[in-house]
C-alpha cells in the first residue's frame, strides 16, 4: 500500500477474472498485442507467486479465463494450479487460451485429465487450412502440425475444445478450407 496503488486480483461479483500466467509464448502470432520481445523474454512467475495469488480468491467465483502468452509454459507449475483450482474452487467454470502446441505431448494431454477442474473449455486457434498458412500467422515453423496433434489428442480424452479462428488478411480467403479441416480433421 505504501505505493498508493490497490489492485483487484479477482472479484466475486464479476461474471469474468482473468488469471494471466505469462506474456511468454512458444508462438510469435503477428497479430498479437504483446510485443516481440515480452512474448521471447517474458517472465516465468514463481510457483508461489501464482499459488499466493489463488488462495485469495473467494469461493463461489463463477468464470475464470486463464491466459498468458502461453499459460502452459509454466510447465509442471500450470498443472499444480489447475488442481489447486479443482480443488478449491471446483464449482468454478474455466477457459483456457492456449496455442495447444504442448498437448501433441502424450504426457501433457494425460497431467492435464487428470488435474483440470470439471468444467473447463481450452480455447485453442486454427488460423490456416495448411502449415504454410498457420505458420505465416504464428511465425514457428511446425506449429501447425504440434496444433493438429495436439487438439486430436485432446479430444481422444473428450477434453472440452473450442477452435478459435482469428480472422485476418492474411488466412480471410482460407477460411472454408479452415472449416472443412475442422469438420473432416478435428470432428
Amino acid at each position: 500500500f505504501s505505493s498508493g496503488i490497490i489492485r483487484l486480483q479477482c472479484s466475486l461479483y464479476s461474471g469474468d477474472n482473468t488469471l494471466f500466467i505469462t506474456s511468454k509464448c512458444n508462438s510469435n502470432c503477428v497479430m498479437c498485442p504483446s510485443s516481440d520481445n515480452s512474448r521471447r523474454k517474458g517472465v516465468i512467475p514463481e510457483s508461489t507467486e501464482i499459488m499466493d495469488l489463488l488462495r485469495h480468491y473467494p469461493e463461489g467465483i463463477k468464470h475464470v479465463t486463464i491466459t498468458g502468452g502461453e499459460p502452459f509454459l509454466f510447465r509442471e507449475e500450470m498443472f499444480a494450479v489447475l488442481s489447486y483450482l479443482k480443488t478449491n474452487h471446483g464449482d468454478t467454470e474455466y477457459l483456457i487460451l492456449t496455442n495447444g502446441r504442448i498437448f501433441c505431448l502424450d504426457r501433457y494431454v494425460d497431467q492435464l485429465a487428470a488435474t483440470m477442474p470439471r468444467g473447463t473449455t481450452l480455447a485453442i486457434p486454427v488460423h490456416g487450412s495448411t502449415d504454410a498458412k498457420h505458420d505465416a500467422i504464428t511465425r514457428s515453423p511446425g506449429s501447425f502440425a504440434q496444433t493438429l496433434s495436439g487438439v486430436s489428442k485432446l479430444l481422444a480424452k473428450r477434453i472440452p475444445i473450442e477452435i478459435r479462428i482469428v480472422v485476418s488478411k492474411l488466412n480471410a480467403e482460407d477460411l472454408n478450407a479452415i472449416v472443412d479441416l475442422i469438420v473432416t480433421r478435428l470432428p
